[in-house]
């Protein structure tokens, strides 16, 4: 009898190799048909090749086991001399300043603005799920910042894609995180099927298939752990640091005050709201066709910000 069980697992493991071979095949196959269409193998300037698809199994299964934020993937501090209170700006290329120097970025302009410290924890193709981890793992909190308890805000920017991306990773190794009882996220630790393409194709199909009352939910449920996270981790001259969220496109999100309601802590502004400009028009952003905005487009939504914020703090 046992040694019937143990052939039958064997034959049950193998099929399930067999199958996940199989559909990693097909995912692998359909990555690669995208590509032919749009191009990317007549056009060498495109960034995706053959090449760079091996390096992503490669890097993926290599690096299992490395934390999935590295330090060096952040841009220095700006750091002033004084005691005024500092700033942390999360988000992704937005706040990193995608294709802009470092004296273009948001920090830089915000800093020269306000005569403050300020920490750009942007990180390219991320999402919510990046700023839950690093704010979790107090690790990178160490590493990051040496002033918490004199925080005023942390500033996240919002762009609608951020909501795909609590789906779907961008980045090879993204923190994963699941949902408990509907309403709490638990990190889960990366493994092999989480670095796959059938895993990634998967998450698509979930993101496809969930509703829009659903991924509001999840977005919402996200922003009200890391707003807890906030107020646990950094203070403000003993009040609590004040969670901003920079709306830069509000499409994504069918109701921005049930966000701003979760917590009186936090505050929700619409850029376009503040500003009567086309912040896709040229003057804006980085080039044609690349809609990340540029330093003309932070240095007039920085002096609308700041004096918004006062207003409400005074």
């Amino acid at each position: 009898v046992a040694i019937k069980v143990i052939k039958y697992i064997v034959i049950m493991l193998l099929i399930a190799i067999m199958l996940f071979s199989v559909l990693e095949i097909i995912s692998f196959s359909l990555k690669i048909n995208l590509l032919c269409r749009q191009g990317y193998f007549k056009d060498k300037t495109k960034i995706e090749s053959i090449k760079d698809i091996c390096e992503y199994y490669f890097y993926s299964y290599k690096n299992l086991d490395e934390p999935p934020i590295s330090i060096k993937e952040f841009r220095k501090p700006i750091i002033k001399k004084n005691n005024n209170p500092s700033i942390i700006l999360m988000g992704c290329s937005f706040t990193y300043g995608h294709k802009l120097n470092d004296n273009e970025t948001f920090a830089a302009v915000l800093s020269d603005y306000t005569n403050r410290t300020v920490y750009n924890w942007g990180i390219s193709s991320s999402s919510p799920r990046e700023m839950l981890y690093l704010l979790q793992h107090k690790y990178y909190i160490s590493k990051l910042i040496k002033d918490r308890d004199n925080v005023e805000y942390v500033i996240y920017t919002y762009i609608p894609d951020h909501i795909f991306r609590l789906y779907y990773n961008l980045a090879v190794l993204s923190p994963i995180y699941k949902l408990k009882n509907g309403s709490e996220l638990i990190y889960k630790e990366n493994s092999l099927y989480n670095a796959t393409f059938f895993s990634r194709e998967m998450q698509k199909v979930k993101f496809f298939l969930s509703s829009k009352s659903a991924k509001n939910k999840l977005f919402s449920i996200y922003i009200a752990q890391i707003n807890n996270e906030i107020k646990n981790t950094f203070k403000n001259k003993d009040k609590n640091t004040k969670f901003v969220i920079l709306v830069f496109y509000p499409e994504g999100i069918s109701d921005w005050s049930k966000i701003a309601d979760i917590d009186d802590n936090i505050i929700v502004i619409d850029v376009q709201d503040m500003i009567d400009v086309d912040l896709l028009n040229e003057k804006y952003i980085v080039e044609t066709g690349d809609i990340h905005p540029n330093v003309e487009a932070w240095r007039l939504i920085v002096p609308k910000m700041m004096n918004y914020l006062d207003s409400i703090e005074q």
